[in-house]
């Protein structure tokens, strides 16, 4: 079952209109869940913002995550980040998906990367351990926009962690 999904950033581009991506939602296998996540730099702020959104077989919105941090040295170690905190939420069946080719890359090797982010990446695959079921996947940024908006607003509070309860 294929359904189109219209995603809409809550920002504004470079010419002040609304940016809106249209992607394909594939459905994934019942029980299973996708998570995306992204990172945003605060440079000016030394701050950097996390986002994690969970969505079910049938695509409806589970959970979501908008965490600000301390700036980490590089975008991909803010991206890292961010895949740790979407595995640390405990839902197993997961794929995860991010949308730095170079990460989903290592992942999805699991192999040991001398990268200054890389105490991290092994950090996410020992908690991938853990899991019984778990996919590591490449989104392109069009179909990450979720993550990466949540990522965005960071500095509006805290954390901020939404989740749908049944």
């Amino acid at each position: 079952m294929e359904r189109k999904l219209e995603v809409t950033a809550p920002y504004q581009t470079r010419n002040a209109a609304v940016e809106t991506q249209v992607g394909s939602w594939i459905a994934l296998d019942l029980l299973w869940y996708k998570i995306n996540f992204d990172g945003a730099i605060f440079v000016k702020e030394d701050k950097a913002g996390l986002g994690v959104v969970i969505q079910n077989s049938e695509g409806l919105v589970m959970a979501s995550l908008s965490q600000l941090i301390s700036l980490p040295s590089s975008v991909v170690e803010v991206k890292t980040l961010a895949a740790r905190r979407a595995l640390e939420i405990g839902i197993d069946r997961v794929i995860l998906k991010g949308d730095s080719t170079v990460l989903m890359q290592n992942l999805k090797n699991g192999t040991q990367s001398l990268a200054q982010y890389s105490h991290i990446a092994n950090n996410i695959l020992f908690l991938a351990s853990y899991f019984s079921n778990l996919k590591f996947s490449h989104a392109s940024r069009s179909c990450n926009k979720v993550a990466h908006s949540l990522a965005r607003w960071a500095p509006l509070s805290l954390i901020i962690f939404s989740a749908v309860v049944k």
